[in-house]
């Protein structure tokens, strides 16, 4: 990050931007460390402190996908480019505005020392959450890869004044357990006090320092499921599952590169959804993950807002001189999509030059769109080659789906009653 968008992230409060939008306060729907908006098309929005940096975020309620900084936040309101968003917070720093939003707060840093295996959970007791209604067989919860890393939890709330139960699932690093993802039919979440930037939910590793096969997931039901439907898998002792509990950080990124260093696999499978998400995931895994550290160009996708994703290519001082083939390629898929496939009359690629190595590029949020721009990632990164991807094999499925829609194909009447039992009848 350059010194100019630091500053603007540090001197200008973003709920001072949102009122200058004319967002309106949400009433009663304030946190202890954090204020709640209605924006202008009653999306509820809140805004809070970033716990590590510090700075003002934002995070659309019912989309915790649509979330970022102050620099996010006026893009996904504007639409600007990240040229324009510096114009806007140069003008507001010179021409200073009147205070008009809540200051936000920080909750008190935690430090992964503070942290490290100090979570008071259990042996798993109740599995109706894994078996009854993920429908994953009690030998993949209790198989030599899985055994153990998912565990009983306990949270008592004040204001029910009444204890609630959750199966947990163990966010780890070498060093122990840092935090914990917490699942049952109603509830999803971290609990207070993770480190989910510095921990990955991770499978037993084999007692040698060899692993055969290392695969990547969203969520643990999705990495168990991924086994029970791949039983060649479940019988190699070799192999080690991941998951980075939503969207991966940069933090999981390194960590799940010190496991590829430490035990050198020979094949690196990226299972994520078959999603607009999961494959903006493997974009961004396919660019960092093992060689591909080492390549002169890096890529990285970001969701700006719900409709739109943004493409930031980096090259190194030497290879300067291949921008101009970069934007050849974009050009060239600009070019071939017809002008009716245009949405609100914006080019599949709107290309913007931030300096002689940096290179922005903004396109919409779309399944095809994105498979696109990972096939142009392919092209543009060096590679890990033993990097796979492995979806489920429908859109907008994962892997768990799959394995629910199979046991519900092998039993339609059971499938019936646990439809009645799902809260509201929808899927999680």
């Amino acid at each position: 990050m350059d010194d100019e968008l630091l500053k603007f992230k540090e001197e200008i409060r973003i709920t001072d931007v949102a009122e200058y939008f004319s967002y309106q306060r949400a009433p009663h729907k304030d946190g202890r460390n954090s204020f709640a908006y209605l924006d202008s098309g009653n999306n509820l929005i809140s805004f809070f402190k970033h716990r590590t940096s510090g700075h003002d975020m934002f995070s659309n309620v019912h989309d915790r996908r649509e979330s970022g900084d102050l620099i996010k936040f006026i893009q996904r309101e504007k639409n600007m480019s990240l040229g324009e968003v510096r114009v806007f917070c140069r003008d507001w720093l010179n021409e200073p505005k009147i205070r008009r939003g809540p200051e936000l707060f920080t909750k008190p840093k935690v430090s992964e020392k503070d942290v490290l295996n100090s979570f008071d959970y259990y042996s798993l007791q109740d599995f109706g959450y894994l078996v009854d209604y993920r429908k994953i067989s009690p030998e993949i919860i209790n198989s030599h890869t899985f055994r153990g890393t998912a565990v009983g939890y306990t949270k008592y709330n004040r204001e029910k004044k009444r204890d609630y139960h959750y199966t947990a699932f163990l966010i780890r690093n070498p060093k122990g357990v840092v935090g914990l993802e917490l699942k049952n039919m109603y509830f999803k979440g971290t609990e207070e006090n993770s480190l989910k930037s510095v921990g990955l939910t991770i499978s037993n590793l084999p007692n040698k320092q060899s692993i055969q096969t290392l695969i990547i997931t969203e969520s643990w039901e999705e990495a168990m499921s991924h086994m029970e439907l791949h039983p060649k898998i479940a019988d190699d002792l070799r192999t080690v599952y991941i998951s980075s509990n939503g969207s991966p950080n940069s933090g999981q990124h390194d960590l799940i590169n010190q496991y590829i260093t430490d035990y050198d696999p020979e094949h690196i499978i990226l299972s994520n959804n078959n999603d607009t998400a999961g494959i903006r995931f493997d974009i961004n895994y396919f660019s960092s993950l093992g060689n591909a550290k080492e390549s002169p160009i890096k890529l990285e996708a970001h969701l700006q807002s719900k409709h739109n994703v943004r493409l930031n290519i980096t090259l190194s001082e030497a290879d300067a001189e291949k921008m101009n083939e970069v934007k050849k390629i974009f050009s060239q898929f600009n070019a071939a999509t017809p002008v009716s496939e245009y949405i609100n009359y914006q080019k599949p690629f709107v290309i913007e030059d931030i300096s002689a190595t940096e290179l922005s590029v903004l396109t919409q949020n779309k399944y095809n769109r994105l498979r696109e721009c990972l096939l142009i990632a392919r092209d543009l990164v060096t590679p890990d080659p033993r990097i796979k991807f492995n979806r489920p094999p429908v859109r907008d499925e994962d892997w768990n789906d799959r394995l629910r829609e199979q046991k519900s194909l092998s039993n339609p009447q059971q499938s019936l009653i646990d439809e009645r039992l799902r809260p509201g009848g929808k899927r999680l």
